[in-house]
C-alpha cells in the first residue's frame, strides 16, 4: 500500500512539474503548454505548430511535424532514437555517441527538455 501511495505522489509530482513553467525551447523556438490529450501526451504549441511529449517510467516519446516530415523521438535521456517518417535516422543520448544516417539541428534540445519536464 505504501508503494502505491508513493507511486501516486511521484506521478502527481512529475505531471505537475511538466506544466509548472508552461514553456520549453525546441528548434530555436519557445513552445507554450496547450493541453493534455486523452492518451496523456502534453501538447506544446508555437504559432499553430505542435510538439507532443509523454514521459513515463519507461522513458519518453516526443513527436512533431517539421517541413511535412513526422519525427518521433523515443527512449531515455541515456539512449534514444529519432525516426523520420517511420525510418530511424539517429541514435543519441548521454550514454551514447550520436550516430545515424541523418542529423537534425534540434537534437541538442531533447535532453534539456526531458530533464526540465522530469524535475
Amino acid at each position: 500500500m505504501k508503494k502505491l501511495i508513493i507511486a501516486l505522489i511521484l506521478i502527481t509530482a512529475l505531471t505537475g512539474c511538466s506544466k509548472e513553467d508552461n514553456s520549453i525551447s525546441f528548434n530555436q523556438k519557445n513552445y507554450e503548454f496547450s493541453h493534455q490529450t486523452d492518451k496523456g501526451y502534453d501538447v506544446y504549441t508555437n504559432d499553430n505548430h505542435e510538439l507532443e511529449i509523454i514521459i513515463n517510467e519507461d522513458g519518453f516519446v516526443l513527436s512533431t511535424e517539421i517541413d511535412e516530415d513526422i519525427y518521433i523521438v523515443a527512449g531515455t535521456t541515456a539512449k534514444y532514437q529519432i525516426t523520420k517518417n517511420g525510418s530511424t535516422i539517429t541514435f543519441s543520448g548521454t550514454d551514447q555517441e550520436t550516430t545515424g544516417t541523418e542529423s537534425v539541428d534540434w537534437n541538442d534540445d531533447i535532453i534539456p527538455i526531458i530533464e526540465k519536464l522530469t524535475k
